[in-house]
């Protein structure tokens, strides 16, 4: 119903209503980061279709973004998206995979990893607000793009040299726009390093492929971590391999939200139609997300496909 394109971030919302469908908009082709809530939502002429909501009427917004290993000028695109979907008046904001950080190998990737997440603990402690310029800049930039005038504060040379948190950035952003979000894929710290063949090799270290809801308090909601890694080799186009980097997670999550109950999955996952049975048969979810930073070459050949089959 309403699509919004400002430099390197792109905001869709759009309502459901019971029993009512809800045409599906399409994203421009040159976005290199994908989105999809299956049934619900479905971007980049990939999906012709409707979903009823059985719940009283509520809005999304999904985020498109272009991510780069600058995580305070990814979460700023990040609370522009939140701020639109305020002023837009949707409830929950879905955010794609590396949202917050794309490196250039795999071993950044290791060393600018979030440290671990927890969902336990009091809510008290997980609503503290984290006070600093950035924080603060990240609080203006959502309010300034909710009322329409669109700017982003101004942050200082020293506080740009800091490593700031991912998890505490959308904390603030959750907060400052009243918006829950899906933060569709972050490298999160504490994996079990892989095991190396041979006596006298050190172990490996690892990350987790960490899909985490936040609600619009600012607490952390539940955490899927990846199960499925995408490994593949195509000569002159794609060589990656995620489980050199990247440990498994080992459950299945469903969590309730403001538009349902969420099925999470990430990328790679869209492969394997046995979650998604048990994401809706046993764990009851109504909404399958499935945030992901698909390659070009397997996307042109089987990201419709994939889809539409679960």
């Amino acid at each position: 119903q309403k699509s919004k394109h400002q430099g390197d971030c792109l905001l869709y919302a759009a309502s459901s209503h019971t029993g009512s469908g809800m045409r599906i908009t399409s994203a421009p082709r040159h976005q290199y980061l994908y989105y999809v809530v299956l049934g619900f939502l479905a971007f980049n002429d990939l999906a012709k279709g409707t979903f009823a909501m059985q719940s009283q009427t509520s809005r999304a917004a999904v985020a498109q973004l272009r991510s780069t290993s600058d995580k305070l000028s990814n979460l700023l695109d990040v609370a522009k998206c939140a701020g639109w979907a305020k002023r837009e008046g949707a409830s929950m904001l879905f955010l794609p995979e590396c949202f917050g950080f794309l490196g250039e190998s795999g071993q950044e990737t290791l060393s600018r990893a979030e440290p671990p997440i927890l969902v336990s603990g009091s809510e008290s402690a997980q609503q503290k607000s984290v006070k600093g310029p950035i924080f603060d800049a990240l609080k203006l930039t959502v309010s300034s793009y909710a009322n329409g005038s669109e700017q982003v504060a101004d942050i200082s040379e020293s506080s740009v040299q800091i490593e700031v948190s991912l998890l505490d950035g959308l904390k603030t952003i959750a907060r400052e726009s009243g918006c829950w979000l899906s933060a569709g894929g972050m490298h999160e710290s504490g994996a079990p390093p892989a095991a190396m063949g041979g006596e006298g090799n050190e172990a490996k270290s690892r990350v987790y492929n960490s899909h985490v809801i936040i609600d619009s308090d600012g607490i952390v909601k539940s955490t899927y971590r990846k199960s499925h890694l995408f490994d593949v080799s195509i000569p002159n186009k794609v060589n990656l391999r995620e489980s050199a980097t990247t440990a498994p997670g080992e459950e299945l999550v469903v969590c309730d939200s403001p538009i349902g109950r969420l099925g999470l999955s990430t990328c790679y996952d869209v492969r394997f139609p046995e979650m998604y049975v048990d994401l809706v048969q046993r764990g009851g979810a109504e909404i399958l997300l499935v945030p992901s930073a698909f390659t070009v070459p397997t996307g042109k050949a089987h990201w419709h496909t994939l889809l539409t089959g679960e």
